[in-house]
């Protein structure tokens, strides 16, 4: 009895040293660095106005070198630029247009332009103009890009990337149609089926 309780407590005591050495966890075991984030401001856009402003100027002086423009001006806010050109008020709507285009052409192929929003309204201009000057100013930059946003949203009301699938301007349709291009709704029970092929 007395070799079986001696034979015990030296196991108990070997399994028990045996287990010791894996109780340190490695140093780095679940370590995660964890990035702090910062709330985009716009600061950028305000620390890169003159760079900004240096921009617009050389899209300006692109657009004016455009057979037709008379005057032009550019706002630049970061990635956005939006040009406005005048040209004789007595042309025609097509003509306009092809002014547009042409300057358009000339603008793509500076990287700094190939994005630029162009613009021929004598208000949109004026507008431009007191933005420019707002921006060389120091005038806060967010109302500066809400109206820049305004421009851009009258000139272009749809973004060609979100015309996935025209929306009826009646809301009756809208209501008609389904949710799924694979099923169709019975007008008689109001319960959907699909379509057979």
């Amino acid at each position: 009895m007395k070799n079986r309780i001696l034979f015990l407590s030296f196991l108990f005591l070997l399994l028990s040293s045996g287990c010791m050495g894996g109780n340190n966890a490695p140093e780095k075991q679940g370590y995660f660095p964890v990035k702090n984030r910062t709330e985009n401001t716009g600061e950028t856009v305000n620390e890169n106005r003159e760079e900004n402003v240096k921009t617009a100027d050389h899209l300006a002086e692109l657009a004016e070198a455009v057979n037709g423009v008379k005057n032009a001006r550019a706002v630049v806010l970061g990635r956005f630029a939006v040009v406005g050109i005048d040209v004789d008020k007595d042309l025609e709507r097509s003509e306009v247009g092809t002014i547009k285009y042409a300057v358009a052409e000339v603008l793509r192929n500076d990287p700094r332009g190939a994005n630029a929003v162009i613009v021929a309204d004598p208000d949109l201009n004026a507008r431009l103009d007191e933005m420019r000057k707002d921006i060389i100013d120091g005038r806060p930059v967010n109302g500066i890009m809400e109206e820049l946003a305004d421009i851009v949203g009258r000139v272009m009301p749809e973004v060609p990337g979100d015309l996935d699938k025209p929306v009826p301007k009646d809301p009756a349709k809208r209501e008609k149609e389904t949710p799924n291009d694979g099923e169709r709704q019975n007008p008689g029970n109001g319960q959907e089926r699909s379509r057979q092929e």
